[in-house]
């Protein structure tokens, strides 16, 4: 044992959280955490667990989606005795960042990069840029067989990137176009020393096929991995995973399979579904205590997904009673209005009783839409609403809000075909889902209704106290008035 004080280090924890802190390190171990119910606090303390009992900090490697988690973690871990001062701190970061360091690091005298064929130091594209280079690296021709403008040609080759198989296509044409594209747009990247981010992923997978002694030396300064939001990996990020957990070296992954909303991205919630399988021997724990929020919405969030398979499912349950103030309130409820300016009365109306009435603060309540749309159209007759009032409630897409929590939140643009959006319904003949096909992208067990609902699940499980349903039967979309019924979602809670 190296320096273990684990009860200081299971202090505060309950039963579910300090056993999968403490879980043995001879297999692989997935968490799955439910919405509130502590994930960071068990990662950082994971990370101290194993520093003081299985290798030193600075041999233990975190790995996360965004920069800003990654400072919350190495912050929290850094307060730990085995982790801080003269202990020394394991590297918590990145994906992207940890490829772009093994990019960066020395191998027989120059840097890894070297290895690839480029002679400077990556220089990230503009996004300017690259659409640019997308735009002179296809042809008009090419684009039509897609079936895609530059954007969404820029969106395919992102995607494309990510994935660890690209499928034959149906239609063999379109996926020559496709590839001739990718490699005349990595051509002349190549030859200006302009890398995408993603390309930090896919040269270090690169590295440890081309040059493996290189790659090994670097990679085998660490002796644990633990990877936060593993549902959110994509297929190249588990091929980085899989090449670092070499024999002895033990992952342990936190994750909510039901807050997987990042598919559009290439994310492929797969990695927790299948985690078993592709890890043989795993534990997989639950963490269901939520310390977020009352009863009552934690049941609404339950209904969400009460037909899941038993492995997967969670039954959140509160770990803190509710106090008789949020008891007084109703804590869910639905609302159906005429037209938009009917809603923002609605929340104008609203958000000024919960201030002045119900002392809820400003800065705690939310204002969630699915569509940036309705938010940019909304925002400014919202604010217009309440005069010359300083301050505004936060006002965000449900993606942005993932990670946050507030008191009290008016979940928005629950009309059918918005949330969930149109193209989830779509059959397969659709576009999207002729791309999906061509870049080999499987739907999963419910495909892209699927991840609106996780979405939704997502907007739910922000409210600390009170939310509220709200839908609107005539909704402006895409500079038209549309007649809209009720989301179907609103009926699961």
């Amino acid at each position: 044992m190296l320096n273990c004080d684990i009860g200081a280090i299971v202090a505060g924890l309950n039963r579910e959280q300090a056993g999968a802190v403490t879980a043995g390190i001879d297999r692989p171990v997935l968490v799955l955490a439910g919405a509130g119910c502590g994930k960071t606090t068990v990662l950082t303390r994971r990370i101290a667990y194993l520093a003081g009992t299985f290798c030193p900090g600075p041999n233990i490697l975190a790995l996360t989606f965004t920069r800003a988690a990654a400072r919350e973690m190495a912050q929290r871990v850094a307060a730990f005795p085995q982790t801080g001062g003269a202990a020394g701190l394991p590297l918590v970061t990145t994906f992207h960042a940890f490829c772009l360091r093994l990019l960066l690091s020395p191998g027989g005298g120059a840097p890894m990069y070297s290895l690839l064929g480029y002679p400077r130091r990556p220089r990230l594209v503009s996004e300017r840029l690259r659409l640019q280079m997308i735009a002179r690296a296809s042809t008009r021709d090419e684009r039509t067989a897609l079936c895609a403008s530059v954007l969404e040609l820029s969106a395919m080759l992102s995607r494309r990137a990510v994935l660890s198989r690209k499928n034959p296509s149906t239609e063999p044409n379109a996926e020559a176009a496709l590839r001739d594209i990718e490699c005349r747009y990595s051509g002349a990247k190549k030859e200006l020393g302009l890398w995408d981010f993603s390309d930090f992923v896919t040269g270090a997978i690169e590295l440890f096929d081309a040059h493996p002694s290189a790659a090994r030396t670097f990679a085998s300064h660490f002796h644990a991995v633990l990877v936060d939001e593993f549902q959110d990996t994509n297929p190249a990020q588990m091929q980085i995973l899989q090449r670092l957990l070499v024999p002895g070296v033990p992952l342990f992954a936190v994750g909510d399979d039901d807050q997987a909303i990042y598919g559009f991205q290439g994310a492929d919630r797969a990695a927790v579904l299948d985690f078993g399988a592709r890890f043989p021997g795993a534990e997989i724990l639950k963490l269901q205590t939520n310390y977020r929020s009352t009863p009552a919405i934690l049941s609404a969030a339950n209904r969400i997904f009460r037909a899941k398979p038993r492995i997967f499912r969670k039954v959140l349950v509160a770990g803190r009673p509710a106090d008789a103030a949020s008891s007084a309130r109703r804590a869910v409820t639905k609302t159906v209005l005429d037209s938009d300016d009917d809603m923002v009365r609605y929340l104008v109306s609203a958000v000024r009783r919960l201030v002045s009435e119900d002392g809820v603060p400003m800065s705690d309540i939310a204002i969630l839409f699915r569509l940036n749309q309705t938010l940019d159209r909304i925002g400014p007759m919202f604010a217009a609403g309440l005069g010359s009032c300083e301050r505004l409630p936060h006002m965000l897409t449900v993606h942005g809000s993932k990670g946050r929590e507030f008191d009290t939140v008016f979940l928005c643009d629950l009309e059918e075909g918005v949330f969930p959006k149109k193209q989830a319904n779509s059959a397969r003949g659709s576009w999207r889902q002729k791309v999906a096909d061509l870049l080999g992208i499987s739907g999963g067990d419910d495909g892209e209704m699927g991840e609106e609902k996780r979405l939704f699940y997502v907007g739910v499980t922000r409210a600390k106290r009170v939310l509220h349903l709200v839908s609107v039967r005539r909704k402006m979309l895409y500079g038209r008035t549309r007649t809209c019924a009720p989301s179907r979602f609103v009926r699961l809670v």
